[in-house]
């Protein structure tokens, strides 16, 4: 179970440092919630809440192409 917090925490911290980043270029209709959203996921991964499958799926989708190796 521990293995598992861990992974998640990962998984939203990555999720919430893509939003975060000034650096990427995103979509104006994700631009208009994207730090809202990035600072939220954030605030879960430190209180350890991953248990919203709505937001989890949100994490598993941001990072996904992200760590696509065959890209």
């Amino acid at each position: 179970m521990k293995n598992l917090q861990a992974r998640k925490y990962t998984d939203y911290r990555q999720a919430s440092s893509l939003l975060l980043d000034k650096n990427l270029e995103w979509s104006a209709d994700l631009e208009s919630i994207r730090v809202d959203l990035g600072k939220h996921i954030a605030w879960l991964a430190e209180s350890g809440d991953f248990a919203n499958i709505h937001v989890s799926g949100i994490v598993r989708s941001l990072i996904a192409e992200e760590n696509d190796m065959s890209v």
